[in-house]
């Protein structure tokens, strides 16, 4: 993997972060406000968020693991 690849992905590390967030708290507002969770949950959108992020850093190990270049 190039050097222009690898910062491209990891910068969208970030991002992903942030709109993971933003989507998981806006479903979470719109199922209290709906009515529909019947028990008390909690809202975890930073738990959720930061997994994701971190599946996706992880991958990009795997990825750089696998197209590792050759030694001359």
């Amino acid at each position: 993997m190039s050097k222009k690849a690898s910062i491209l992905y990891l910068s969208f590390a970030p991002l992903l972060f942030l709109l993971s967030y933003y989507i998981s708290h806006k479903v979470f507002v719109n199922y209290m406000l709906n009515g529909t969770m019947s028990n008390e949950a909690h809202n975890r959108p930073w738990m959720y968020s930061g997994f994701l992020t971190f599946m996706y850093v992880g991958f990009y190990f795997v990825i750089r693991d696998i197209y590792r270049p050759s030694k001359k």
